[in-house]
């Protein structure tokens, strides 16, 4: 892997936005140079892959997605990003019903927030309530770039999208096969 990033940087000029034609072009002597490399794309040309992967999610839709284990996402855009909540676990205490949950916030990166949670009660006509709820605002960020979007997949070092499931479970056999 060193060997490949040390060629990619030796092969592509630094970057300006002047340069975009010239680095499209030396992106391309690097794939012919390491074949490997054409599965990914550098962030500076276009199109950008984060914004194939916010095209995926309408303004003001939901959408669902599968994360790199088949669990569900779904995801809407917020403040510039696609965020979605992930490991949710609902809980129930002396009539109280607790949703918690982390927030998966991804753009050119993956980060994560919370944990937060949501408490309900139900009402006179038995209907749950929002009654109150809390978070702690820690955040963790994962290391990885957003690297490659496909018409069904978005790609990070070590984690993935996927829109549908079908398409999750595909890669999960590929990973698994010999």
């Amino acid at each position: 892997m060193a060997r490949l990033l040390l060629m990619v940087c030796w092969l592509l000029p630094a970057a300006g936005a002047a340069e975009q034609l010239s680095d499209a072009k030396a992106w391309r002597a690097a794939c012919a140079e390491l074949p490997e490399l054409k599965q990914y794309r550098p962030l500076f040309i276009e199109p950008r892959p984060f914004d194939e992967l916010r095209a995926w999610v309408p303004e003001g839709q939901t959408v669902r997605v599968w994360d790199e284990n088949c669990k569900p996402i779904d995801l809407q855009r917020h403040e510039g990003l696609l965020a979605g909540d992930v490991e949710i676990e609902t809980s129930f205490h002396k009539g109280v019903k607790r949703v918690s949950a982390r927030t998966a916030h991804f753009g050119h990166g993956v980060s994560y927030t919370g944990p937060g949670w949501t408490e309900y009660e139900k009402d006179a006509r038995g209907r749950w309530q929002e009654v109150g709820g809390g978070g702690m605002g820690c955040l963790e960020t994962r290391h990885g770039v957003l690297s490659r979007v496909t018409r069904d997949s978005a790609h990070y070092d070590g984690a993935a999208l996927f829109r549908s499931k079908r398409a999750c479970r595909r890669h999960r056999r590929s990973q698994t096969s010999p």
